[in-house]
């Protein structure tokens, strides 16, 4: 994959999220069940199939990164891998006509820390099958 600037909200236009050495790092939004996306890159990557991002929190319990995939231009549209960290969880979000669903959520294999490099691995079938896979992991650790 080509080392890309970060889109959407990671554009500088947040102030929850910032790009600090091509390392995301999301904030609190300012308000709850609101999140902070980012796209590997704009639209050229932001569409892409796949992305591997790496992040930090400044805190957690109301943090929930997200990395987009095939995102519209106005961000009413796209799909998603959340680490929701209040639940700590990985979810795969869908977001169609303004609404936001999540389509499947499972259970960290750790608690999230804030101040901690992670990297998260999202990626789409390449047969277009509609299949999408999430991974999350801390640095140093194997990617599971």
């Amino acid at each position: 994959m080509p080392n890309v600037a970060w889109g959407t909200d990671a554009n500088g236009s947040q102030p929850s999220v910032s790009i600090a050495n091509s390392t995301a790092l999301f904030g609190y939004q300012g308000s709850t069940n609101v999140v902070g996306v980012a796209t590997a890159g704009t639209t050229t990557y932001g569409n892409g199939a796949d992305a591997l991002v790496s992040f930090t929190l400044s805190s957690v319990g109301h943090a929930i990164p997200s990395v987009l995939l095939m995102a519209c231009a106005n961000k009413s549209c796209y799909y998603s891998a959340q680490l929701h960290t209040s639940q700590n969880t990985l979810e795969i979000g869908e977001r169609k006509k303004n609404a936001n669903s999540v389509l499947a959520s499972a259970p960290l294999p750790f608690t999230a820390f804030a101040n901690t490099l992670y990297w998260m691995r999202v990626d789409t079938a390449a047969d277009r099958s509609g299949t999408i896979e999430a991974k999350v992991w801390a640095d140093g650790s194997p990617e599971p």
